[in-house]
């Protein structure tokens, strides 16, 4: 280990040492499995280790590790976040009061659950509710019962202020008062933000993790350097790990997310595709196949989702979309969606193309279910909406209750392919969990509940096809 890291590191301890014993309040250290909080957990606990050697009656107050897991999670974070959780439990670190949570969304609020059993269309970088509800919300209310029980709380941050420049200077202007590792929480003012291992570049972080080898719950340090190789298009050696000016696409900058993830066309379960781990084409397939489908007007309902209100479950509001306008040809149009939609122009010259129906605001409410759920139009209806002498088409809504039963086959059949199938990267094998039995059967439900909110005749055309999901279901789990 090269020198500097060297004192990085014993800075660090004792920063955590002395915060530790600043005054009662808990630590709560968020854990994902990647590098940043990997380094953090691993300082903390060996500094903690420390006090305890020096003094048992140190070791005042429970330290929390919160990970989260979206059900969706990379399946080599999984086993990191395993590898953690099991350790905890055996009692090993019993004597430095750490306690662990896995925090987790409920089962009706699954990725699936959502997308499949709700409609919601997949999730967007302006509009993220995938984040919200598999993330933010399961970890707020680990995090809730923890702040009922203690009036203040340090949260312990991988946080480096050489991360980026908006990341160093939002850390500068946040500092506490004559203190240098600890910073204001202006989410939960009562806490503070610990961060022991802000002065590490990435390089003394890698320095750090290849030279130790091993954490300080026995995980292997290789297989995680092994993780960010493989899911980057490059990757620095071990000998060489360090910033490479003007590239993001480093071993040491990649970053984790869902495997389902939409939010770029390109994620880290491409590029360890791409790098040979060959085992995950059939979700890679699935993956694309699930961006290219969402914006199809073919999959999507008009108006919004079908809700829940007082017991009961109603159809929701209409939703309008605003045409553009080209004020040089004279046209209203919707615009191009990427791949999936072309442009097309509804009102030229003042007239109404052919094919559509010109509608005043006030009559929205009186088209028919028909239309308004239609399986074989989905959203490409010919209705177009005048209001205040500007024009809008109904808004897509949610997936139509075809595509969900459709989709939801189609994941069952992915979940067969990959149920026995290893995935190795490295050294190391994992499994990839893609939909669970309580999943399923609250996806049922659902459609099934959807379907006869719409209508009696719309649960006739539907149920059979239920049906037809249940038993492949069936056939799946008996193999």
């Amino acid at each position: 280990m090269k020198e500097i890291t060297k004192e990085l590191y014993e800075k660090a301890k004792n920063e955590v040492k002395r915060v530790y014993r600043l005054n009662d309040a808990p630590f709560l250290l968020g854990f994902s499995g990647g590098k940043d909080s990997t380094l953090t957990l691993d300082i903390v606990l060996r500094s903690l280790d420390e006090l305890y050697r020096d003094n048992p009656k140190l070791i005042t107050k429970p330290t929390f590790i919160i990970s989260s897991d979206t059900l969706i999670e990379n399946p080599f974070v999984v086993k990191r976040i395993d590898e953690l959780e099991d350790y905890i439990n055996s009692n090993n670190l019993e004597y430095l009061k750490i306690k662990f949570i896995r925090a987790k969304p409920s089962v009706n609020e699954s990725f699936w659950t959502l997308v499949i059993g709700r409609g919601y269309p997949l999730p967007l970088n302006r509009f993220r509710w995938c984040t919200r509800h598999l993330k933010i919300k399961p970890m707020e209310l680990a995090s809730f019962e923890i702040q009922n029980e203690y009036t203040n709380i340090i949260n312990v941050l991988g946080l480096r202020k050489n991360e980026s420049s908006s990341r160093k200077k939002k850390m500068n202007e946040s500092i506490v008062e004559n203190e240098s590792y600890l910073f204001k929480n202006f989410e939960e003012q009562r806490n503070v933000i610990f961060a022991p291992i802000q002065e590490f570049e990435i390089e003394n972080l890698w320095d750090y993790l290849v030279s130790v080898e091993h954490s300080f719950w026995k995980s292997n340090f290789k297989i995680l350097f092994q993780m960010y190789q493989d899911s980057s298009k490059e990757c620095p050696t071990s000998n060489e790990m360090r910033l490479i000016a003007g590239k993001s696409d480093t071993c040491g900058n990649s970053r984790w997310g869902c495997w389902i993830c939409p939010l770029s066309n390109n994620i880290w379960i491409d590029n360890m595709f791409e790098n040979g781990i060959l085992d995950f084409k059939p979700v890679v397939e699935f993956r694309k196949m699930l961006l290219f489908e969402r914006d199809l007007l073919i999959n999507r309902y008009l108006g919004k989702h079908i809700r829940r209100s007082n017991g009961k479950y109603i159809l929701g509001i209409r939703g309008l979309q605003k045409l553009k306008y080209d004020e040089i040809n004279k046209i209203f149009y919707r615009p191009e969606k990427q791949k999936s939609r072309i442009k097309e122009v509804i009102i030229e010259n003042g007239l109404v193309k052919d094919g559509y129906n010109l509608l005043n605001e006030s009559k929205i409410n009186d088209i028919p279910k028909q239309i308004l759920y239609n399986e074989s139009l989905g959203a490409a209806s010919n209705i177009v909406v005048k209001k205040n002498n500007e024009f809008f088409i109904l808004a897509p809504g949610p997936y139509t209750l075809t595509y969900r039963v459709n989709l939801l086959k189609r994941l069952i059949n992915l979940k067969h392919f990959m149920k026995d199938k290893k995935i190795r990267a490295g050294t190391e094998d994992a499994n990839i969990d893609i939909i669970s039995n309580n999943e399923f059967k609250v996806i049922i439900e659902m459609l099934r509940v959807n379907s006869k909110a719409i209508s009696d005749e719309k649960f006739i055309e539907i149920n059979p096809l239920i049906k037809e999901v249940e038993n492949l279901w069936e056939k799946t789990l008996k193999i």
